[in-house]
């Protein structure tokens, strides 16, 4: 007797989810699209709260680079930015050429961070520069970073030839800066115990200063000494114009300027006086 063969069996259809595997939900099987009231009160719910939808954007486009401030400058002041760009390419010809046709730009700043041109060319060590800016008008005494004037900033990086350049215009030798009270006098002292020590000649700049006028004893406000800052060979230096020898400053504060930031990363060290 013959039997019928048995069918075989029709396997189970999975069960339909809106979930994956994992336990979370696909964005394929997400709706296509919300409802333009749903939208509405998301929107409405975010400027409730002060959360600026270009924010939230700005959050998470991770790959956006942070803006460039020149970049930023040579789109709201070009003749700015393009005067800068020359100091800085130490081109003659194109400064001179910037300033005849904007006579104004000599004096301009927009911010501490871009201050006047005549600072770049100090702290460049650029006499011919400093020469032609005053010549045009620029005032030798202006302040701009941390209220310096241009003197500050070149004894800063051992800019010996513009000190002379700008002592020679007539450059305030003992003006004061407005982040700490202190001379040129005091920030070559600093110079010479930080980076700009390695590619300055700060040594040439006390001497330029000393033997205009500045004060040997100097001090900012909060107490220390342009002696007690300076490297070795400077601390006896300013000892024999008349300074007091003072302990050896190893964490010197400079009123509100930051220290160990970008520009001012300081690398103090003793000085023994013999």
């Amino acid at each position: 007797m013959a039997y019928p063969t048995p069918s075989s069996p029709t396997p189970p259809k999975p069960a339909t989810s809106s979930k994956s595997p994992a336990g979370r939900y696909d964005v394929a099987d997400a709706p296509s699209r919300f409802s333009l009231r749903t939208v509405v009160v998301i929107a409405a719910s975010l400027l409730a709260t002060g959360i600026s939808l270009y924010r939230i954007r700005d959050t998470f486009r991770q790959d956006t680079p942070p803006p460039n401030p020149f970049q930023e400058l040579v789109k709201s002041n070009p003749e700015y930015a393009e005067l800068i760009s020359a100091v800085r390419d130490r081109d003659y010809a194109r400064v001179e050429k910037s300033i005849t046709r904007y006579p104004w730009l000599v004096n301009f700043t927009r911010s501490e961070r871009f201050g006047p041109v005549l600072m770049i060319a100090a702290m460049t060590n650029q006499p011919d520069l400093v020469d032609l800016l005053i010549d045009r008008g620029a005032d030798v005494n202006a302040k701009g970073t941390w209220g310096a004037t241009a003197l500050h900033m070149a004894a800063l990086r051992g800019s010996a030839d513009a000190v002379e350049a700008l002592l020679h215009h007539s450059a305030n030798v003992n003006a004061k800066s407005d982040n700490d009270n202190s001379t040129p006098l005091f920030w070559a002292c600093r110079g010479s115990r930080e980076m700009f020590a390695m590619r300055g000649n700060h040594s040439a700049v006390i001497k330029a200063l000393l033997d205009a006028g500045a004060d040997a004893e100097t001090q900012n406000r909060d107490g220390y000494s342009a002696e007690s800052i300076a490297s070795d060979d400077i601390a006896k230096e300013l000892v024999k114009h008349g300074a007091q020898p003072r302990p050896p400053a190893t964490q010197p504060t400079f009123g509100d300027m930051p220290v160990g930031e970008h520009m001012w990363g300081f690398g103090f060290h003793h000085h023994s006086m013999e």
